[in-house]
């Protein structure tokens, strides 16, 4: 049997008072604590109840929430694919452990071009996916590294939300703030990555463009991405920042196969 449950997450947690719809499956596992049990405050808002407040939200069926989620889905990525050639700023914030708040962040621009290119700009490294082969290149140590994208990478989880690659996941909750600003979604991977323990998407509902991108990996290990709205840039500006024969390939590591 299937029920909708639904409830609400303080502001003091979300920024603003947020309804959660999601499809619980009955019977509920029973490792997995009531909702009562989360005890959903400041202070005990940890990343093991993120946890388990994620195994609740991914517990169900895909049902009605899916096709609206994907519909939702469907036009953000098709938004970014309007827009290109276009570039947006974005902030990757990784967490060494799920019991603190230490993180590791960085900084960086993200291009958009064709169905399958993108660009990424760090201080230090410039990297290229030509849609086949990702190019890394240091610019303190002149070192290029040619070599497949990693299916686990951070990257790789960019451009597939915002290239809407989205057959190998599915929708298994939506959340609507009562402030209708912001619509959030909450994924999972459906094929055999389970690198990908729990995604959730917050998208803004005016714009269709993806704000935060938040993930748990096998670890639960949070990963949280910020993301800005995307500027569009001249086609012969793209094609320049794309090209990688002008990358320095005197000290070249090729890993392709």
């Amino acid at each position: 049997m299937t029920v909708i449950w639904r409830t609400s997450i303080p502001a003091s947690l979300t920024g603003d008072a947020t309804l959660i719809a999601c499809e619980i499956s009955q019977p509920r596992n029973p490792e997995c604590p009531k909702l009562t049990d989360l005890m959903m405050t400041q202070k005990s808002f940890s990343p093991r109840n993120l946890f388990w407040l994620a195994s609740l939200l991914l517990a169900g069926s895909s049902g009605g929430l899916a096709l609206d989620g994907r519909a939702l889905l469907n036009e953000m990525s098709a938004g970014y694919r309007d827009r290109a050639p276009c570039v947006l700023s974005f902030e990757i914030r990784q967490y060494y452990d799920r019991d603190t708040a230490d993180y590791q962040a960085s900084v960086g621009s993200f291009y958009i071009a064709g169905e399958r290119m993108f660009r990424v700009d760090f201080i230090d490294q410039e990297i290229i996916y030509d849609g086949e082969w990702l190019w890394s290149y240091d610019k303190e140590n002149r070192q290029l590294i040619i070599e497949p994208l990693d299916p686990q990478s951070s990257l790789k989880f960019i451009f597939d939300m915002l290239f809407g690659n989205w057959e190998n996941f599915r929708v298994v909750s939506v959340a609507a703030p009562r402030a209708a600003a912001t619509v959030s979604l909450g994924l999972k991977s459906t094929d055999d990555n389970e690198f990908f323990n729990a995604i959730f998407l917050k998208i803004e509902r005016s714009s269709k463009l993806l704000q935060t991108a938040t993930y748990l990996d096998f670890n639960r290990l949070k990963t949280v991405i910020d993301f800005s709205g995307p500027k569009q840039i001249q086609p012969a500006v793209a094609a320049l920042l794309f090209d990688t024969k002008r990358l320095n390939k005197t000290n070249l590591i090729d890993l392709r196969p």
